[in-house]
């Protein structure tokens, strides 16, 4: 069996913001993908645990997650001094601890003997597509449509939210296997009611690399309505052997690095190039800005409070626990009242 596997962040956002995780090991046999809950505390240190213990074979899905949790927890902590070495504000985080809020993270773990027979364990919107012949099955623990409200692994609780479900198979001549985070199951489960599968599929089994796949992944976005959102595909595709021969893989960590790399080449190289036709369009678009009229602080302040709420849609219930932390610890009316506070505070300084 032949194996490849990418991952790309949203759109606008960087490696380093995404909460998918996936890694697939030659040695236990093992691939799996975490979808960290975008709305959770610190998902993606949880999907990241999450995904290296079930191929390492240090848990499985229904064990015991206290270790897993214990090394969140840890991992959390650490990243709290990091920031407030570096003089970060870390009010928010620091109440998130007190308040014990969690991390979720959906779960997909495919697992294969010494030949092609395969389990999969499943917990949430993270899925197995099976393509066998002209049948795709998408498997899930959840029926129905996706929602914004999946299964998952929590960072706290002793037992999962939802059931875990099992799935078995054995991969034989012309099947493919796509492990999957959200809005890959989302858009399987689109492409079906409208009759694209195939050209869906058709896509997929084309990528080659990881440009490849962000590159389609932008066109899935625009042409096929595929959901905004941390994306992941690996793909298992039959190749007459049982060996797990693992042709391409894109690693998260080194994403993170590399786009770390490119900023700060950015940033050292950007004075030094700067000549005088340079500084000269500068200052002259430094007028042109200091031309544009000033709105009202009042104005801006509506505006802000406009865009942070849409960003609250569909999250009331964060939104009001937060708020009432914010009252509880900072004495302020809202969330919106600590965060304009605190930006007016930053610009000022």
């Amino acid at each position: 069996m032949k194996i490849k596997g990418f991952i790309t962040h949203k759109q606008a956002e960087f490696y380093s913001d995404c909460a998918d995780y996936f890694a697939v090991n030659r040695e236990s046999r093992k691939i799996a993908v975490s979808d960290g809950i975008s709305q959770s505390f610190s998902p993606s240190e949880w999907s990241r645990i999450l995904v290296k213990s079930f191929i390492e074979e240090k848990w499985t899905p229904g064990q015991d997650l206290k270790p897993l949790q214990s090394q969140w927890l840890t991992e959390v902590r650490k990243n709290l001094e990091k920031l407030q070495e570096q003089g970060s504000v870390t009010y928010m985080m620091e109440n998130m601890l007190d308040e014990r809020e969690s991390a979720g993270a959906t779960f997909c773990g495919l697992s294969f003997d010494n030949g092609c027979k395969w389990t999969c364990n499943v917990l949430g919107d993270s899925a197995l597509i099976k393509l066998a012949g002209n049948s795709i099955e998408i498997l899930s623990s959840q029926e129905g449509p996706f929602n914004n409200r999946p299964d998952y692994f929590d960072s706290y609780a002793s037992q999962s939210i939802g059931e875990i479900k099992a799935f078995h198979g054995e991969l034989q001549n012309g099947d493919v296997l796509f492990v999957v985070s959200d809005p890959f199951s989302e858009l399987f489960q689109k492409s079906l009611e409208n009759k694209t599968e195939k050209q869906i599929v058709e896509k997929l089994l084309a990528v080659e690399n990881q440009e490849d796949f962000c590159r389609i992944v932008e066109s899935l976005r625009t042409n096929y309505e595929m959901h905004n959102d941390d994306s992941t595909l690996v793909i298992v595709e039959y190749d007459g052997t049982k060996d797990f021969n693992i042709e391409q893989t894109a690693i998260l960590d080194e994403l993170i690095e590399n786009e770390r790399g490119r900023n700060d080449l950015s940033e050292s190289i950007s004075k030094p190039l700067l000549n005088d036709a340079d500084s000269n369009k500068l200052e002259s678009e430094t007028k042109i800005e200091a031309e544009i009229p000033l709105y009202s602080h009042e104005s801006i302040r509506e505006t802000a409070q406009s865009v942070f709420s849409r960003c609250f849609n569909g999250n009331q219930d964060l939104l009001h626990k937060i708020n009432k932390r914010i009252k509880k610890k900072k004495n302020k009316n809202s969330f919106f009242d600590f965060f304009w506070d605190e930006l007016i505070k930053e610009l000022k300084s």
